[in-house]
């Protein structure tokens, strides 16, 4: 997130940044289950930043 947020390596860390969060989020989904609220250990948080993260990445490649 360091490297998203200086703007270096953008489209790479936005990549690592969304595969961790996507790694993040099925690992929660393994140990607690499904849950519909963040704070009792749902993954939307993590989606969110997982979405962002790609977002930013995808803008990126197309600015060039």
């Amino acid at each position: 997130m360091l490297l998203l947020t200086l703007g270096i390596f953008t489209r790479w860390a936005g990549l690592v940044s969304a595969g961790c969060m996507v790694v993040a989020a099925y690992a929660i989904l393994q140990t607690k289950g499904v849950h519909r609220y963040w704070a009792q250990g749902g993954i939307e948080y993590l989606m969110f930043w997982g979405v962002a993260s790609l977002a930013i990445a995808v803008d990126a490649v197309r600015k060039g």
